[in-house]
């Protein structure tokens, strides 16, 4: 029941955060990050976990078809360009940024060693059991 009343509460937050932020005409998501900074720094606010699969399963899909369905086609097509520079540019780039460090960093890594895990490291998708797994294999691996 406590964590019925918890994820009740919660809700009632994110709720007012977002009347508060429409009536103070700025962005909702950064008020609520505030606001969760704030409750965060409260003694005896409790403290709450989400799972990353419920999240990535239940949570994303929906904000990703609401940001989807507002979107516009000649805006995504005139920016197309950027975009794709971000996307694939800002990957290459700190694919060797930190493949640069880490060789630097560990004596006797080859450089596409650590370019190669850097890469990796980008273009695989946020879930806390690859990379963890991917440590132990390399530490392993000695």
């Amino acid at each position: 029941m406590h964590a019925l009343e918890n994820g009740i509460l919660l809700i009632v937050v994110v709720a007012a955060g977002t009347v508060a932020a429409r009536r103070l005409r700025m962005e909702p998501s950064i008020l609520l990050v505030l606001v969760g900074v704030a409750l965060s720094m409260v003694p005896g606010v409790p403290r709450f976990h989400l799972d990353p699969q419920v999240v990535l399963v239940l949570i994303l899909p929906p904000l990703l078809y609401a940001a989807a369905s507002r979107s516009s086609v000649p805006a995504f097509r005139a920016n197309l360009r950027p975009i794709l520079l971000l996307a694939v540019g800002l990957t290459l780039f700190s694919t060797v940024v930190v493949g640069l460090v880490a060789h630097a960093v560990v004596p006797g890594l080859p450089l596409a060693a650590a370019r190669s895990e850097s890469l990796a490291g980008n273009l695989e998708p946020t879930d806390g059991r690859r990379p963890a797994a991917a440590c132990a294999a390399a530490l392993a691996d000695g």
